[in-house]
């Protein structure tokens, strides 16, 4: 609401105001704002007439104005604490009310006569009785007590905040002031040199400038924090105003007496004196703050000054040593303060007693088994929960009244005091400050008056401080234990019996507050935070806690629970108030010595709260019961109506336990939040943040409960405050900031112990490797050692269990713990949400994993810089490496699944699928437009790249080791025996192709990419055989001449003579270099198909027999029958031999084939024609070591076959398979004629081209038959009978060829 709208809205009720026909709502009067409020207060002063009466017809307007201003103020002080105007509309209500009560004029008006006696409005929360009004307006008056400490307690958290804030203003780069930077620390020095005189705006402070230039901008920054400084100097005056009549309207402040009215005054007491030493902290940046914002005012006002800068300017200067000025304002509280906290001391040592706490089973629930399901409602619980604002009331109890301390009579206090400070260094004022106990306590034993030496008792603070400094840290050390011993008991007992949760409250509340206590003791304590205050202790390791991860974990994880069961709470506390309470309180009203010693008023409230609780119905407001008692709880020690302690003790002891039923109704997350929040430690969270970073490694049982760092962040948003619009985003990004860095270094842990893990893993399957037992072989037959005396054989399986390497054992063990214990405590959320971040913790180690994976398989697959001195020879691993590498690093990571809720199954595919997968390349079994011209797009640095390329570039590269020229010799075979190449021992390079190129390595290809993979090394094979297939045809293109005549001749001897002599002999040795070639790779094509076959049948069996099955129900799609395509294709991705429907081969040679059809034809004669005029068949030789020639020409089989096939299957215009076995038949008739015809001719024999070993020419064509689909034995057997074939393959496995070295060839390889 506006500012105007404010002046109308207060017009108005001023109006309405004696006619009461006006109803104020607590919204009417929130909705003025703070300024509005304020006017409020003071036309509601004027009313009270000329001489400051009210007369009784208005009490009850007055009554309900008072009831909803009371309220209104607290609800803008939560949300507007310490903005201007707010304390003085909390004063005109205190102050106010108080005149209106003791002025009141029986009856008639000032002026005036005859005034209407209206009806009294039935008000639950100020019910009085009618037949006397002085007796009301007393009762009144003090239960306005309560609320003027309620709404003063409030504005002290605003206030301390608004301190807070100025800090933050000065030290936060986002915010702070140019002037303020360090490199301008001349500039501040000058300004705050002369305090409290405000210096002049000009060249005597070095950078004015700074200050005069941007005036208006630094009013308007620094106006609010300035304004809750002059608002802080009439909130001490309130305060101690409104403490000193509290003090005086009581004989004594007592919990078991005026337990809402004490705590109340005390945290109030406490609050101010914490205000006024956080506000000496610093005290150089609330300096700058006034002094800075007095010179931009005056600057942007053109030399005005500020009224109130001297008020607060001499309140800074009385305050610089805050200790001894309280002396003086607290002297009036001190005798009742002692008194009431000597009263108080042994249930504080109680609770500060682990030994006490466990015998007495105070958070243990199953002490007494009998017992275990019922309730719990004692005063020593509730002393537990507020057990840390005892700690406060001690310490500033004690430190501020030494007058009363050293006077005649101290009684136990000095040893009480020692009790105190021997228990902590230093003690909290807001958030991360904190004083130094001992440094003030110091002062107050210099303390001399006529009545109180406080220096004859020095010696208590020197053993105080010296027992502090040396058995503090380990007097919490075992608070802490303890706290964690029954937090984890009663965690683990609510989670499998949460029905206990709502009768047990009580005990959880108080293990929740003990928790929360001890937990930022520590954070205030670490030896980091000792060695900044430069606090010395005996034992730095009393102050060390790798633990303390578990008592905010237990912490969070029950505060959460008590949550999860609100509902069930609520109802059980809202039935038990219902009967047990009421019946139980309405019992000890009806007593009859409470009825005589106890006034009317009193009686009357508890009968009144007794009537309600058993109205009580859910969703209703219980307030008006609060007021009963706010009404009569100070007469209890009111000098002129106190009731002794015997009669009414049971009563307050019960009403108490009452207030806490009702909060656990109606306000039960504020309750959790107050006791079991622990988002305070948001201001500690680079300490937080490195205890839970180092909990990840630590055990035994940490890593499990890392997650309750994520609920820390996710509170951290609470800790922000109006006074700061900026502050929750600040905040919040920070928060998500420490979120993303802490589950990375989580996932990295995992991550790393998976690395530490699979490694294990992998050297122990690699002592059950097959050629593992070559060593064994070694060991037990030495002579073939070859004289090696260093020979030292590997571990034999089972070595890993030998007692010497437990320690391996023992670290395994230990990685595995570690990891459970991290996916435990990453499953333990499934989503939390930090400021406007949702986060999924196990989510986090999802991505990781596959980050990890794919860096797996990246690092397996090049062989590492010290093993490489032939880069250029051989760059990656065999397969069968990276595929033992895979295995045992995602068989490790498989194990996960058990642990955390992710699919990790689904992971590793994704991974695989993602390094095997081109965008280029199609769904399985889809279409054959991925055979084309374009480089193929691999996703970035994916391995089956790096795979393809190196198959690719094995042809390319190793084209001359696979085919022998001008006297050279051949390093790499094809051994159909074998099925694989293999490199000779003639070869100098160390490079092995068997290692690459053999069935194991190539179905360990297939194991790791699958058909994806096996798709994009086809096709880069393909593009090679196309290129080498296009030279092809040149050369025969440019014969094609002879070739024709060759054709139609070549029966005729002469004719064929004169032919053959025309084709010269380099170009046949080229044509058949590259038919070997292409041979070669068509092997390698097979043999890959026949790996993915076996990987195939294996992984999937059941899509392997169902594809193998419908293939089979049609004949072989030779031609490329465009229904039939689909399913060939499918069953080539299967790895099933397709025979004459490779449709990838055709659809690669297609443009090739259809450019000029005829020229295929001329293949046949060529190939024949080679026979008796290249060199390769001259020189071929057939090894029965390798079960093929030599010179790798055996390889042209399938180049004849499956090129004729595959160029006239796609240009043929018949589709008739006859037309492909006449051209196979051709080949062998014309090739068998020519041969033949050299093996008789005395002349063929001379030629340098005739074959040298017949035999071993012979059988090519044997094993042509055998590998031809087309073709039958009986199409060889009447040009060449199979006696002869038979003769000759006995000559070639009888002979025995020497190499160079004269080594048998069995041991070529």
């Amino acid at each position: 609401m506006g500012l105007h709208q404010g002046d109308q809205v207060c017009s108005l009720i001023s109006d309405h105001f004696e006619t009461g026909n006006l109803i104020v709502e607590r919204w009417d009067v929130r909705e003025l704002g703070v300024n509005g409020l304020g006017r409020l207060c003071v036309i509601w002063m004027r009313k009270l007439g000329p001489d400051g009466w009210i007369i009784e017809e208005q009490l009850n307007i007055v009554e309900l104005y008072e009831k909803t201003l009371c309220e209104a103020v607290e609800d803008l002080q939560l949300a507007n604490r310490g903005r201007h105007g707010l304390v003085s509309a909390a004063a005109a209500v205190v102050v106010w009310w108080d005149s209106a009560t003791r002025k009141i004029r029986p009856g008639g008006t000032s002026g005036a006569s005859g005034a209407r006696r209206t009806a009294r409005p039935n008000f639950s929360s100020r019910r009085v009785p009618p037949d006397d009004h002085r007796s009301s307006c007393r009762n009144q008056t003090m239960a306005s007590a309560v609320r003027k400490l309620q709404v003063l307690n409030g504005l002290a958290q605003g206030f301390l905040v608004q301190l807070y804030n100025i800090k933050l203003l000065f030290n936060d780069p986002a915010v702070r002031p140019k002037f303020a930077h360090p490199n301008n620390a001349k500039t501040t020095k000058a300004i705050y040199a002369k305090f409290p005189d405000i210096p002049p705006l000009n060249d005597k402070v070095p950078g004015f400038e700074m200050i005069r230039d941007e005036a208006t901008d630094l009013v308007a920054l620094m106006e609010p924090h300035y304004q809750a400084l002059i608002e802080l100097v009439d909130f001490k005056d309130l305060a101690l105003k409104t403490m000193a009549e509290v003090i005086n309207s009581v004989i004594e402040i007592r919990l078991d007496v005026d337990p809402v009215l004490c705590e109340n005054f005390m945290d109030l007491y406490v609050a101010l004196a914490q205000i006024l030493f956080f506000m000496s902290h610093n005290l150089e940046e609330r300096k700058l703050l006034v002094l800075s914002y007095n010179m931009a005012y005056s600057a942007k006002n053109h030399g005005t000054k500020d009224e109130a800068s001297g008020r607060i300017l001499n309140f800074m200067k009385d305050y610089a040593n805050p200790v001894k000025k309280l002396w003086e304002d607290y002297r009036p509280f001190g005798a009742r303060v002692l008194n009431f906290l000597s009263g108080l001391y042994m249930s504080y040592i109680r609770s500060r007693t682990p030994s006490v706490l466990r015998k007495e089973g105070a958070t243990n629930i199953t002490i007494q088994p009998a017992k275990l399901s019922l309730p719990v409602n004692t005063t020593g619980h509730l002393d537990l929960i507020r057990s840390h604002k005892y700690f406060q009331w001690f310490v500033f109890g004690f430190l501020l009244h030494p007058e009363d301390l050293g006077g005649a009579n101290p009684g136990d206090a000095f040893n009480q005091m020692k009790g105190v400070i021997n228990d902590t260094l230093h003690v909290q004022l807001f958030r991360d400050e904190y004083l130094p106990i001992y440094k003030e306590y110091e002062q107050l034993f210099e303390y001399k008056s006529k009545t109180a030496k406080m220096d004859k008792h020095a010696k208590i603070l020197k053993e105080g401080k010296t027992e502090g400094l040396q058995i503090a840290g380990q007097k919490h050390k075992e608070r802490r234990a303890y706290i964690r011993q029954e937090l984890r008991t009663l965690y683990c007992l609510m989670v499998d019996t949460p029905a206990l949760i709502a009768p047990k409250l009580q005990v959880i509340l108080a293990a929740l507050s003990l928790a929360k206590e001890e937990a930022l003791w520590w954070f205030r304590h670490t030896p980091a935070q000792l060695q900044a205050q430069k606090t010395k202790v005996s034992n730095v390791q009393h102050f060390e806690d790798n633990l303390i991860g578990e008592v905010i974990y237990f912490s969070t994880m029950l505060t959460d629970l008590v949550r999860r069961h609100k509902e069930q709470v609520q109802a059980y506390y809202l039935e038990y108030l219902q009967n047990a309470d009421a019946t139980r309180l309405g019992e000890l009203s009806a007593d009859a010595n409470f009825q005589r010693q106890c006034s009317s008023e009193i009686i009357s409230a508890v009968q009144n709260i007794t009537a309600t609780l058993k109205r009580l119905q859910p969703g209703q407001d219980l307030n008006s019961i609060r007021d009963f008692w706010y009404q009569v709880e100070p007469q209890l020690s009111n000098p002129s109506k106190a009731v002794p302690v015997t009669i009414i003790g049971s009563t307050v002891e019960k009403v108490r336990m009452i207030f806490w039923h009702m909060r656990f109704v109606d306000s039960l997350d504020e309750v959790l939040s107050e006791v079991g929040s622990l988002r305070e430690l948001w201001y500690f969270r680079n300490e937080l943040h490195a205890a839970f970073v180092k909990s990840i490694e630590d055990g035994p049982e940490q890593p499990t409960q890392v997650s309750s760092y994520l609920v820390l962040l996710s509170q951290a948003v609470e800790n922000a405050t109006v006074y700061d619009p900026s502050e929750r985003d600040r905040i919040g990004a920070e928060s998500i900031r420490l979120a993303n860095e802490f589950l990375e270094k989580l996932s990295d842990r995992v991550i790393l112990l998976l690395e530490q893990t699979a490694k294990h893993q992998y050297e122990l399957n690699a002592f059950i490797q097959p050629d593992r037992a070559y060593y064994s072989i070694l060991d037990k037959n030495p002579e073939l050692r070859l004289g090696d005396k260093n020979w030292r054989s590997p571990p034999e399986p089972g070595a890993e269990s030998a007692h010497a390497n437990r320690n391996n054992l023992e670290n395994l063990r230990r990685y595995q713990k570690n990891i459970i214990q991290l996916c435990s405590g990453l499953n333990e959320w499934g989503s939390i949400i930090i400021y406007n971040t949702i986060f999924t913790p196990r989510q986090f180690l999802g991505d990781r994993l596959k980050k990890f994976l794919k860096s797996v398989l990246k690092r397996s697959l090049f062989l590492p810089p010290t093993a490489q001195p032939f880069k250029e020879e051989q760059t990656i691993q065999t397969p069968s490496f990276v595929s033992r590498v895979w295995k045992a690093y995602s068989n490790t990571v498989a194990e996960l699944a058990n642990y955390v809720d992710l699919d990790i199954a689904s992971i590793i595919k994704e991974v695989m699928l993602h390094e095997a997968w081109s965008p280029s390349v199609g769904p399985a079994g889809g279409k054959l437009d991925w055979i084309n011209e374009k480089n193929f797009e691999y996703l970035t640095n994916s391995y089956i790249g790096h795979f393809a390329g190196w198959y690719s570039d094995f042809f390319k590269n190793r084209a001359l080791a696979l085919t022998a020229q001008a006297g050279t010799a051949v390093h790499i075979v094809y051994s159909p025996s074998r099925r694989g190449f293999w490199s000779k021992k003639t070869q100098t390079s160390p490079f092995k192709a068997e290692m690459y190129m053999d069935p194991v390595e190539l179905r360990a290809i297939a194991d790791l990419t699958g058909a994806y993979g096996i798709k994009l090394i086809d096709r880069e094979v393909l593009r090679f055989i196309l290129a080498n297939v296009n030279a092809m045809r040149e050369t025969v293109k440019a014969c094609s001449k002879e070739l024709d005549e060759l054709e139609k001749n070549y029966l005729n001897e002469g004719k064929t003579g004169i032919i053959l002599k025309s084709f010269k002999q380099p170009e046949m040795d080229a044509f058949m270099q590259r038919a070997i070639v292409v041979g070669s790779a068509l092997q390698f094509r097979r043999l890959l198909n026949e790996a993915q076959g076996l990987a195939a049948s294996d992984a999937v069996p059941f899509i392997y027999n169902t594809v193998d099955h419908a293939f089979g129900q049609y004949s072989r799609n030779t031609f490329m029958t465009p229904d039939f395509v689909g399913t060939d294709s499918l069953a080539a991705d299967a790895g099933l031999n397709v025979g004459t429907a490779d449709q990838a081969l055709k659809a690669a040679l297609f443009a090739t084939a259809t450019t000029d059809p005829k020229i295929w034809d001329m293949f046949v004669p060529m190939f024949a024609a080679c026979v008796v005029t290249s060199s390769y068949w001259r020189d071929a030789t057939f090894n029965s070591a390798i079960g093929g020639h030599e010179n790798n020409l055996h390889c042209c089989v399938r180049t004849i076959v499956d090129l004729l096939v595959a160029l006239k299957g796609a240009t043929s215009e018949t589709a008739d398979e006859e037309e492909l076995t006449d051209l196979l038949r051709q080949f062998v008739e014309i090739s068998s004629v020519l041969l033949l015809r050299a093996l008789t001719s005395a002349s063929a024999k001379e030629s340098k081209y005739a074959p040298r070993d017949f035999a071993s020419v012979m059988v090519f064509f044997d094993m042509f038959i055998e590998d031809n689909p087309l073709l039958m034995r009986d199409d060889l057997e009447y040009i060449i009978p199979y006696a002869l074939l038979r003769s000759m393959w006995r000559q070639n496995y009888s002979k025995i060829t020497k190499g160079k070295t004269g080594e048998d060839v069995e041991e070529m390889f």
